[in-house]
Formats: structure tokens, sequence, C-alpha cells
């Protein structure tokens, strides 16, 4: 069994099957490793992960923390249908639940630059102790070279520390056994806590076009990666998305939340952690969560700059602050981010990025008056947001809105001296706001943000638009051209998968979190 693992092939083989880390991507054409001048034969005998001599992984991690490696199955005689993978609970000091702990993803190649790039994750269910299908005969790239399987392994909080073992089979249809290896899960004495130090909010900036329970699923998908999914309420021409604000009534001071059922039912589990009680980090609630107030929300923009405007903000945010204390959610923190540009050609005002005078003025004016509502109950935390972009004398506005403003969100790839240079000036947070280059860009970049954000005492990082809400990817398109992703990919396929299918890169960020 061996000498299959290794790639030394047997009369009757159909293919040959070797394990590497998380770091690689692998041309399901060539055979090449992606970001990498590794030769793949090298990586085929042994490698950080992999003892090709053994059919060995060794895999070593800390306690509630996911380790990741890829299952490489490379065609020789008669391609590459009709293959399964299953593995055996491990066995150690305590035994873990293979079904419960395991997880299989086939990667879905996306086309970039002529070539094909892995990208996409679509989950691979195993229906308990029965192995996955690897491939189906009318999916996947024509004719690739090889196909990998991304494995999750999953380290329970309570697991007692120590060496366990599992022996993962790959196997023909007909149920010939075509290759084993074991993996070899070393489990350290700490424990990765639940919470996170460092706050990633992936966000998408457009309609849901789901069902609730599809838009839940995207904030569970978030939690497992040590994230938080954000939805932002309003657009660029300041409409509110669908159900995003409770109803009001009245104006001027009779104004009023009408009701709140509709909301609490949307963003109430999220908010208490309910929504992921059976998630390994439990019920904690997300982190960051933004509220409904723009422009046109509560007041609307024609009153800007009188007395009814100030008094429709106020009344409205005061009534949310003690809504949100009755309920008890207080873990989270309570974001209010104007989104506002004069390109969008909606509103005369850049209160993204500001850089002229008067948006400046707009904006501590909007502080002025959120400033007290927000902080009308001890037990909530809410906090201003200001996307803040880093240009040739853009330190002056920042002088004058570092204490209106709790939050500075700048580009990763500008100003990253900026936090070290005045951030201890005030207790205010810098974010950076890291873009999704989609699959051409790379595992490195993705895992590193985590890092340069700890070297630079940042608090958080800020993925935008990391949904394609539209153009779901399955098995089935991945002839569809795309030359950038996001990090999450909607599908609602006709194999029953409706929600989210991650992305590699997403995996390589909570590597980068861990």
């Amino acid at each position: 069994m061996a000498e299959q693992a290794t790639g030394m092939r047997s009369g009757a083989e159909p293919a040959r099957i070797w394990c590497v880390g998380d770091w690689a991507r692998i041309d399901p054409l060539t055979g090449r490793v992606l970001e990498s001048d590794i030769p793949p034969d090298t990586l085929r005998q042994s490698n950080e992960i992999w003892d090709g001599g053994h059919a060995l992984v060794v895999l070593k991690g800390v306690r509630n923390e996911f380790l990741s490696f890829q299952i490489v199955i490379e065609a020789l005689e008669s391609g590459l249908r009709d293959l399964f993978v299953s593995a055996q609970d491990l066995e150690g000091p305590a035994r873990l639940d293979a079904a419960r702990h395991v997880q299989f993803f086939r990667e879905i190649y996306l086309p970039l630059d002529g070539g094909m790039v892995p990208d996409a994750l679509w989950p691979m269910d195993t229906g308990g102790s029965r192995p996955a299908s690897i491939t189906d005969p009318d999916r996947g790239p024509s004719e690739p070279h090889l196909v990998v399987v991304w494995v999750d392994v999953y380290i329970p909080k309570a697991i007692p520390p120590g060496v366990y073992e599992s022996v993962f089979r790959i196997s023909h249809r007909g149920g010939y056994r075509l290759s084993e290896f074991t993996v070899r899960l070393e489990v350290l004495e700490p424990t990765l806590p639940d919470s996170v130090s460092l706050d990633t909010i992936l966000m998408s900036d457009g309609p849901v076009r789901t069902q609730p329970f599809t838009e839940r699923e995207f904030h569970r998908a978030a939690h497992a990666h040590r994230s938080t999914f954000a939805i932002h309420p309003l657009l660029p021409d300041g409409s509110l998305l669908q159900g995003a604000a409770p109803v009001l009534r009245g104006v001027g001071d009779r104004i009023s939340v009408a009701s709140w059922t509709q909301w609490d039912e949307r963003f109430g589990p999220l908010l208490d952690g309910s929504a992921f009680h059976d998630l390994p980090r439990g019920s904690l609630p997300v982190s960051r969560f933004f509220l409904p107030f723009g422009l046109d929300y509560p007041s609307s923009f024609r009153h800007w700059g009188t007395d009814q405007y100030e008094l429709e903000n106020r009344t409205i945010l005061t009534e949310f602050i003690y809504h949100i204390a009755q309920k008890g959610w207080i873990e989270p923190t309570f974001i209010i981010r104007y989104q506002s540009a004069k390109r969008y050609g909606f509103y005369p005002l850049d209160l993204e990025d500001p850089v002229d005078e008067a948006d400046i003025e707009a904006l501590l004016s909007l502080a002025a008056i959120m400033r007290t509502p927000m902080q009308s109950h001890p037990g909530v935390h809410a906090i201003l947001w200001l996307d803040y972009a880093v240009r040739e004398n853009s330190g002056a506005t920042l002088e004058k809105l570092r204490d209106s403003f709790d939050v500075f969100a700048i580009h990763a790839e500008k100003g990253l001296d900026d936090p070290e240079r005045i951030g201890a000036k005030k207790d205010f947070e810098f974010w950076l706001r890291c873009p999704t280059g989609g699959v051409a860009d790379t595992f490195q970049n993705v895992h590193d943000y985590p890092w340069i954000a700890w070297q630079r005492n940042i608090r958080g990082l800020c993925f935008q638009n990391t949904v394609d809400w539209t153009n779901g990817v399955s098995p089935g398109s991945v002839g569809s051209e795309r030359e950038s992703s996001p990090l999450f990919y909607y599908s609602r396929s006709e194999s029953g998968l409706d929600g989210p299918v991650v992305s590699m890169r997403l995996k390589a960020l909570r590597r980068g979190l861990q």
C-alpha cells in the first residue's frame, strides 16, 4: 500500500496518490505547483507533512484548531472517474469521530491567464461513515491531469493531548482499494480560545438575493473561519436592504420604531450567538455588527442641517441602544458607518475617504449628533467608523476627525506606518481594508494580513465585497470565465447545496488568524 501512495505503479493501478500541506495550489492539467519553485517530483516523495516512503501524513496542532492538507490524485491509466475517499476514526488517548471532525472538499478549478487555478471548495458530504465521491462523470474540467481533495481536520477542545492515528482510503466504485495512507495527528496541550484577538469582517456591500436561512449559512461559515460576516445595510444610493432596519412611524418628535419583531428574528440569533451553538467556537455572537444608519435613515436627507434631522437621528439611535440593552446583546460592537461618495451621483458628499472641508464638516456634524445617544447605555458598545484614505496631507484630515471617530479603516496597501506614528494619540482603532484579489491572489498574501496587523498594532481586518451572490460556483460551471473572485461563492445547485462555497484563500486567512 505504501508503494501505491508514493506513486509507484502496480499493474492495475489507475492513479498515483500523494499529499501536500495547505500552502500549495496545483494546476490540474499540468501538475505544476503554483506559487512555488519546488518540483512536483520532489513533493511527491516528501514534503513538510508527507513521508512518501511510509505513506504517512503528520499533522501537529492545538485543541480548537483546524488543520488542513490536500490529497493529490494523478491519473495514470483509466482516468479519474468513480473515485471515493474515506477516513477511519482517529485513535489515541481517546477516539476522534472522523464523521464529525474530518471534512472533505473537492477543489474546483477556475480559468485564469489561460490556465486553471483551484479555488472554490465544493463540500463532499460523507453521509456519516460512507465514503465521499471525489468525481462525477458529468462534472469538472475536461480531462484533468489530476484532482485534489482538500481535507479539514478539527481538533475538539475537550480531547486529551497526545498522538492520534487514522487510515485514509481512496477507493474505486467497484470496491477496489486504490490506495491508503496513515494520518498521524499530534495534539498539543494548549487550547485555542473561542474569542479572537484580531477582528476580521467579511463584508457584503450588495443586496442579499437569498432566503433568510441561506444568509444565515454565510454567517455560520464565517464564524467557523474565526471571522464575522457582515452585510452593510445601506446601498450607495441611501436605500436600505430589505429587512435590514425596523419600520418607523411618525416624524419629528413623534418618530419611533413601529415594530422590532422582524429585525429581531433576522439578527437576534447572530447577536446572542444562538445561530452558532453547534459550531466549534460555540455560541459566541458576532464581534461586530453594522447598524442601519445613513444619510437617509432614519431621517430623510431632505432635512439635512435642520433640527428635525438631528432629532430623528438621536431619537431612533437611542431606541436602538436601549433595545439592544434590553435584549442583552452586549458582547458585539455596533458600528455606524456612513457610505456616501460623490462619484455615485446620489449625495454631494464624500463621507468615504473624505477630502474636502465640506466633507469633513459633514462628518463632524454627524458625529456630534450621534455621540450622545451612542453612549446612552453603559452596557452597549457603539462606535463610529470612517473609511480613511491615505493621501498627501491626509494627516491633517485625520487630526480633525480623530477625536470624533473610533475606527479608521485604511487601505492595506497604503499608510501602514500611520498606526505606529499617531495611533497612541487617542484610544481609537486602525483597521486594514484588505482587497479581495481573487483567484490571482496568493495564499501567502491572504495568510499574511493577520501578521501585518499584529506587527503594527492594528485592531482588525475588513475584506469588502467578499461574496459573489449572483454567479454561483458549482462543479458544472467551472468553464465560466472568471479572472478574480471573492472569498465566498454562492451556489444554488441541483445537487441540493444552497449557500456558501468557501474559497481556498479563506482557508489561508483562517490559518493566519489561528
